[in-house]
């Protein structure tokens, strides 16, 4: 679904209000995707990513491991789940981050 998208957290650090609503949203095409994985029991559980797709000229997000919707009310979505990335030296980084996404119309 085409979003525009506000990330709430900066390295896992939660943003401030006044920052949130000042921030310049980033639009794209919000997809959840559900995935099999392995638990630290050996169990096969079932686990949903976020996947943001940006428009030409946006800039992109890393995607969102183990996420959940938490709000879905008019045309806002909350979701949260787990930000991963790799730096340059190959160290993997993860986070919790959250996506305040407001549902698009149509594309600019």
């Amino acid at each position: 679904m085409l979003v525009d998208v506000v990330p709430l957290r900066r390295q896992g650090q939660r943003i401030s209000n006044d920052d949130a609503k000042a921030a310049r949203p980033t639009r794209g095409h919000l997809a959840l995707k559900t995935r099999h994985a392995i638990n630290q029991v050996g169990a096969t559980v079932r686990v949903v990513g976020a996947t943001f797709e940006p428009l030409a000229g946006n800039k992109p997000l890393h995607e969102l491991d183990r996420a959940v919707v938490s709000t879905l009310q008019g045309d806002t979505i909350m979701v949260h789940g787990i930000e991963i990335w790799t730096a340059a030296q190959s160290s993997t980084f993860e986070c919790p981050q959250t996506w305040w996404c407001r549902v698009a119309m149509s594309a600019p």
